[in-house]
């Protein structure tokens, strides 16, 4: 009996090892590796994939002293509608789509943003190379 199911032990152990790996590859949560490697980007909003509402908040966490532009399918966002939160602890780039904005709602289906960011010492004229990511809208 321990010699047919040994092999599919073995195998069930392999793929927990490729797993677990992979997880310490990644920073060890399933991390965006293109969001940690990028030093004014902290988180995106929605995450990468994520499933939203045509309403649903679209933006960026950005580091402490960083600033940035944010562009939702090709439209880009006018700064007087970007929610901006810049504590010391806190620096949120944010749009919200609504009734006379520059997007008034999200497409159904997929979505893709862009945002572009530079330290605020330093201007746009000497911003990141942009981070593009994409989500689901129910």
């Amino acid at each position: 009996m321990a010699r047919r199911f040994g092999p599919w032990i073995a195998g069930i152990f392999a793929v927990g090892l490729i797993v677990v790996a992979g997880r310490i590859a990644t920073g060890g949560d399933g991390g965006d590796v293109v969001v940690e490697q990028n030093p004014g980007v902290q988180g995106l909003i929605p995450e990468r994939g994520a499933e939203i509402l045509q309403q649903g908040r679209v933006g960026a966490d950005l580091a402490p002293g960083w600033e940035g532009r944010l562009s939702i399918n090709g439209t880009e966002i006018p700064d007087n509608q970007i929610a901006t939160d810049r504590r010391e602890d806190l620096n949120y780039l944010v749009f919200q789509p609504g009734e006379g904005r520059a997007i008034e709602a999200l497409d159904p289906a997929a979505n893709c943003a862009e945002v572009v960011v530079w330290r605020i010492e330093d201007g746009p004229e000497r911003s990141q190379s942009p981070l593009r990511w994409c989500f689901e809208v129910l």
